[in-house]
Order: structure tokens, then C-alpha cells, then sequence
């Protein structure tokens, strides 16, 4: 029974490698359909500003292009995501190509001098090091780009249906309604955020009761963030979190994506 379950789990895991090994030509597909695709998006952002222009008060405009640039954001991270995807697959292509044909450097074959070569090389990174390296961000971005633009779409659509919530029932509902309401969510973020910074500290992470509260508050916010995508959303994050310390370089490269995205953005808009 040992034996079966053994070589069960090991043709899991030799099929899940040759999957993996042979999905960067449909990636190189999804990439270039999608950036074409995601592009025609900002249609829709358009057509939700010009909206927002004609039923908001000018008094009322800051908040039409909170929603607006939001979805903005969402589009441009997405699209700055599927064209570095492209560009770094493409890139290991190549790499593994050249890999192919000459597997390592060859200081004997160089028709430099060898004190050139040497120095040279010992600022290069190895193709075998670079090409597993590379194939792994490029594996990353797509789960990546899909948790940020879903988180950014969301919100930018529930914060959509707020404003119009207000705009054609607010005079049906007073004031101070409108007030409570928005303290409430205020209050709550401002805890969470407490929350958060207390649990993280060093001291904390052993003291039972305040990991608990960290939990039901996380799970809890982000059942209000994301929706009802919010558990294969939050997978992807845990992934990430997770594996911080063992992948803090593709954590990295994931905030400066994030960071271009966001320059696009605030560009485009």
C-alpha cells in the first residue's frame, strides 16, 4: 500500500515537472493575447469617467477619480505585468537556447586575453544558475498580476456602486447615516492596522490570544477586500508571504512591478 502511494506521488510530482517545463510556449500565447486584450480595458475606464462627470457635483469630483484612478491602477499593473512576463520569458528562451549550445563559459575559447575574460566572468552570473531563476519569476507573475488587479478591480467597482448608492438614494437617507457609516469603516481599518503592527512584533508572535486576534481580524477584512474571490486570492498572498525569507528577491521584483504599475497609472490617468 507504502509502494503504491509512493509511486503515485511520484508520477504526481514527474507530471506537475513536465508540465511546468513545457508551459512557457502557452505563457508567451497568454502573454501576448492578454496585453492586447487588457489594453481595450481602459475603454471601460474611460466610459466610467465620463459617467462619473456627468452625474457627480464638481464639488464631488475628488472622489470619481479615487474610483477611476483605482481602476486605472488595476489595468496599468496588470498590463506592465504581462509585458515584463513576455519580455522575461522571451529572455529565457533565449538562455536556454544559448544553454544548449555552449553550457558554461569557456575562458580557453575567449579571444580576449585571459586576465579580461576572467575578471569578466566573475561579475557574470552562470547560465544554470540564471535559468531557473528567470523561469521562476516568470512562474510568479501570472498569480501575481491576477491578485492585484482582481483586489484592485474589486474595490474600485464596490467603491462604484457606493457612489451610486449615494448619488440616486442619499437624499432618502440622512446625513449622519452616511457618517456613521463611513467612521465605522474608518474605525475598523485604524484597528486592523493596530492589529497588524502588534501581532508582527517580535515579543507578540508567541502570545496566543493576540495571534488569534490577528487572525479573525485578517480574515475578516479580507472577506470585506476582496469578496467572494477572496480565498484563492488570499492563497496567493499566504504563497507569497509564506515564502518570503526563502524568495525575498521574487517578493521584491513583485513590488517593483507593482510600483511601475502604478507610475503607469497615475501617466496614463
Amino acid at each position: 500500500m507504502e509502494e503504491s502511494t509512493t509511486r503515485e506521488n511520484k508520477d504526481s510530482k514527474a507530471w506537475l515537472q513536465t508540465l511546468k517545463d513545457q508551459s512557457w510556449e502557452a505563457e508567451l500565447l497568454i502573454s501576448t493575447v492578454a496585453i492586447f486584450g487588457t489594453v481595450q480595458l481602459f475603454k471601460v475606464t474611460s466610459w466610467t469617467t465620463d459617467y462619473l462627470i456627468n452625474v457627480l457635483n464638481p464639488s464631488d469630483y475628488l472622489l470619481g477619480y479615487a474610483i477611476v484612478l483605482m481602476g486605472f491602477a488595476a489595468i496599468s499593473i496588470l498590463i506592465t505585468m504581462f509585458i515584463i512576463h513576455f519580455l522575461l520569458r522571451a529572455y529565457w528562451v533565449g538562455l536556454v537556447g544559448l544553454n544548449s549550445v555552449f553550457p558554461d563559459y569557456n575562458l580557453e575559447e575567449s579571444p580576449y586575453s585571459e586576465l579580461y575574460t576572467t575578471k569578466m566572468l566573475a561579475i557574470l552570473p552562470k547560465l544554470k544558475d540564471t535559468i531557473p531563476e528567470v523561469d521562476d519569476l516568470c512562474s510568479v507573475i501570472f498569480s501575481a498580476a491576477f491578485f492585484l488587479f482582481v483586489m484592485y478591480a474589486y474595490l474600485s467597482i464596490i467603491m462604484l456602486i457606493i457612489l451610486n448608492i449615494f448619488l440616486y438614494f442619499g437624499s432618502y437617507i440622512p446625513t449622519f447615516v452616511w457618517f456613521i457609516f463611513l467612521g465605522f469603516f474608518a474605525l475598523l481599518s485604524l484597528a486592523h492596522m493596530v492589529i497588524i503592527t502588534f501581532a508582527n512584533l517580535k515579543k507578540n508572535k508567541e502570545v496566543e490570544w493576540i495571534q488569534n486576534l490577528f487572525f479573525l481580524s485578517s480574515k475578516y477584512s479580507n472577506k470585506l477586500m476582496m469578496g467572494p474571490l477572496y480565498k484563492p486570492l488570499l492563497q496567493i498572498a499566504m504563497a507569497f508571504g509564506t515564502n518570503y525569507k526563502k524568495k525575498k528577491s521574487l517578493t521584491v521584483l513583485m513590488l517593483v512591478f507593482f510600483g511601475v504599475g502604478m507610475i503607469v497609472a497615475v501617466a496614463r490617468f
